[in-house]
């Protein structure tokens, strides 16, 4: 991309705990009353109201709340010595900083030690008083972040060669929260979990943790019959949970060709149902010439007739080894009216559960709930794919997310991201223009759509129509005035698209410094496919400039120049990234 023919005028610029406690206590009497020789005692301060290391509740076993104290726990690093001082400590806090009772944990990582795959936690290498595991099934502990999040794991050793086992994959806890981290017992292949040796908590992160509610529970999952077809219970109807076999459904490609291009077969595995045991999988081995997806159909509308009681239509997506990229639709009415849920999602390989939805309020005009001719679960990517709880479901509108305010920054696991747009007081400065008008918005338009389905955080996206564009690769520049000028420290411009119709390749171009230099990511570019929703990034050190050299100091405009076919696309959430 050449540094000539740029926008020359830009639209207005848009508007772009820490908790001290304090603790008092009075003590009665310290005046001494008469006769009392001298100085009265305090009373008792309350006894907390942690559990007891060792309790047994239910399905659960406290290993520790560490109401009397760290006990067995110390610091540790990933050479399995005891952390340095100098890179992290573990002090018990007393500030109500756990999630239950008022003593947990405070573990401080100061920075990590050298060598692959460095962390720091704690251990107790007696494990926690309890030397057989084998009737419980999970070990979880709470954490409390700061500012800079939680990133890491539980582990455990056990039998004579300590046999090592982990969570596979941290887990994430944003700053400022609270959640609970899992370690599976029964993914440790190998282990001897009626020996124990030792645990471990650690994070791979630098940051502050409160560590709280040391636990191991047993697991209460009971497999439930699967849901009977037609049953109503409150506000839903269940169309299909496989429970005897597939019934009417088939495979089907979105060119009316029945089991072209796939299969579908009944799936009794526990694992890839959502509800009970049963699920229908589908394998989508090719996408035929005149199709562009293929599925589940049933060919009815599920046995109730009119369906204008209810407002969403509802399917559980399991996926194997490949990713799903797909929607849920119907087909009604003596037209066929045809209508789905509007964002194709993809859903990332090895998800145990997503739900695809369908909201029929916003189907178009001419669909008739009263007359479902067919109901189609469809994939527009190869590979197998699991389907469970096909259902109808009554509710009101869902309320409306608050966007993030323009200019707002939050670090999670050590990375911040900064909001330069969330349009969340609609499309303010955020123009569209084009290559052969400055400033032109004749040739394509930019509008505020909220609430939207495609808002990937929030409620509100823009719109950019590049329809009214007549030439073969039309191209325009969307963008304006950023609401946070100074982009130091940040590695990344990101964005996340839907483009409903039509292929499109996105370069970012900036001005900067006090010269307005023009800079651009030197003809790299980013792509959106055909009716696909995802995450455009650009690496701000791979900005080139036609005169000067890049400011991320004082960076004056953005824009996203946008080529490709005619069409519309969903912009939302840009922002900048240290990651």
């Amino acid at each position: 991309m050449k540094s000539n023919n740029k926008p020359d005028s830009l639209v207005a610029a848009c508007v772009g705990m820490a908790a001290t406690f304090l603790t008092v206590v009075v003590l009665s009497g310290c005046g001494g009353g008469a006769g009392s020789g001298g100085y009265a005692p305090p009373p008792p301060l309350p006894p907390n109201n942690d559990i007891a290391d060792g309790s047994v509740s239910g399905i659960t076993y406290t290993i520790t709340s560490f109401k009397t104290g760290l006990g067995s726990f110390i610091a540790v690093d990933n050479s399995g010595a005891g952390a340095s001082p100098s890179n992290a400590a573990v002090t018990l806090d007393t500030d109500t900083h756990g999630s239950e009772g008022s003593v947990s944990a405070n573990l401080t990582i100061t920075s990590m030690p050298a060598g692959a795959n460095p962390w720091i936690g704690i251990t107790s290498k007696n494990n926690g008083g309890l030397a057989d595991w084998s009737p419980y099934r999970y070990l979880r502990f709470s954490v409390t972040t700061g500012a800079a999040g939680y990133n890491g794991m539980a582990a455990i050793k056990t039998g004579s060669g300590y046999t090592w086992c982990d969570a596979k994959s941290p887990t994430s806890i944003a700053a400022n929260s609270t959640g609970t981290v899992t370690l599976d017992l029964t993914t440790c292949s190998g282990a001897s979990l009626a020996d124990v040796k030792e645990f471990l908590i650690y994070s791979n992160t630098t940051g502050t943790f409160y560590i709280d509610n040391v636990r191991l529970e047993k697991d209460t999952t009971v497999t439930a019959p699967d849901i009977a077809d037609g049953k109503t219970n409150g506000n839903i109807f269940t169309i299909s949970s496989f429970k005897t076999g597939l019934g009417g459904f088939r495979a089907l490609n979105d060119n009316d060709k029945i089991a072209a291009g796939g299969t579908a077969a009944l799936d009794t595995v526990v694992a890839h149902a959502t509800e009970g045991t049963n699920s229908a999988a589908v394998t989508v081995s090719n996408i035929p010439a005149g199709a562009s997806s293929v599925g589940l159909a049933l060919d009815s509308n599920g046995g109730l007739a009119d369906w204008s009681a209810y407002r969403y239509l509802k399917a559980d997506i399991i996926t194997g080894a490949t990713d799903f990229n797909g929607t849920v639709s119907i087909l009604s009415g003596n037209a066929w009216t045809y209508c789905d849920d509007q964002t194709w999602p993809l859903i990332k390989a090895n998800t145990a559960s997503a739900t695809l939805v369908m909201d029929l309020t916003a189907c178009p005009a001419g669909t008739d709930l009263a007359n479902v001719k067919r109901i189609q679960i469809q994939n527009k990517l190869l590979g197998t794919f699991n389907i469970d709880n096909v259902r109808l479901e009554k509710g009101s509108a869902p309320p409306a997310a608050t966007d993030v305010a323009d200019g707002s920054s939050t670090t999670n696991a050590g990375v911040t991201t900064t909001v330069l747009t969330s349009f969340h007081d609609g499309v303010g400065s955020f123009g569209v223009y084009d290559t052969s008008a400055n400033a032109s918005a004749v040739l394509a338009t930019v509008t505020l759509e909220s609430p939207s389905a495609a808002a990937t955080e929030g409620n509100s996206v823009a719109v950019v129509d590049m329809a009214q564009k007549g030439a073969a690769t039309p191209d325009a520049f969307v963008g304006g005035t950023p609401s946070v000028t100074n982009w130091t420290g940040a590695l990344h411009l990101k964005a996340d698209m839907q483009a409903t119709e039509g292929i499109y390749w996105v370069q970012l171009i900036t001005k900067s410094g006090a010269g307005w230099n023009w800079c651009d990511d030197h003809g790299a570019s980013a792509n959106l496919g055909w009716n696909v929703a995802g995450t455009i990034s650009f690496t701000l050190s791979a900005q080139t400039c036609g005169s000067g050299t890049f400011d991320p100091t004082n960076v004056q405009a953005y824009y996203l120049l946008v080529q490709g076919s005619s069409g519309t696309y969903r912009i939302d959430n840009i922002r900048l990234t240290t990651d």
